[in-house]
């Protein structure tokens, strides 16, 4: 089993609150599997140097994920026709491997665990910096002309050391 930092990002009035929520966050992702337990977690607010500097850092390691896993999907689709990745098993002659293809296929398109660095108020995967705008924004976008739940309260991000 081995371990990494996520970041969970909150909305709370105070520090306390938001340990308490980034924890139930957490819990549930426990719960659901997506990680097999939990360590030490750190709040931080989202406007301070560290908590900006945690967010960006844990977004770029995703990013550099992502795009290792994208370049080497794109390898493997050039490669071949589809029906032939389809049929395709891995053998020490073939010039792809099926299985890496397919693993790397899946790594792309996750929405919640070990590719996932960073996930929101709900527990949702933040997949792309859209998402992460949206949250820092308050989700403004679909609380437009109508009371927004999040307007009096800080954003924090939780640094949780998580089991995969």
């Amino acid at each position: 089993m081995s371990s990494m930092q996520i970041g969970i990002l909150v909305y709370a009035e105070d520090k306390a609150e938001a340990n308490a929520k980034a924890l139930e966050v957490v819990t549930d992702l426990c719960a659901r599997e997506v990680f097999h337990g939990h360590r030490e977690m750190k709040i931080m607010t989202v406007d301070s140097k560290r908590g900006q500097a945690f967010i960006q850092e844990r977004l770029g390691v995703q990013k550099q994920e992502f795009m290792g896993n994208l370049q080497s999907l794109r390898k493997h689709l050039a490669y071949t026709t589809d029906e032939k990745l389809w049929q395709l098993r891995y053998t020490p002659s073939a010039k792809i491997d099926s299985t890496c293809m397919r693993h790397r296929a899946w790594s792309v398109g996750q929405y919640e665990g070990d590719h996932i660095k960073l996930y929101d108020n709900d527990g949702a995967g933040i997949q792309e910096p859209e998402h992460l705008q949206d949250v820092l924004d308050g989700w403004a976008c679909i609380h437009q002309g109508k009371s927004n739940p999040y307007d009096n309260l800080k954003i924090y991000v939780a640094s949780v050391g998580v089991s995969t």
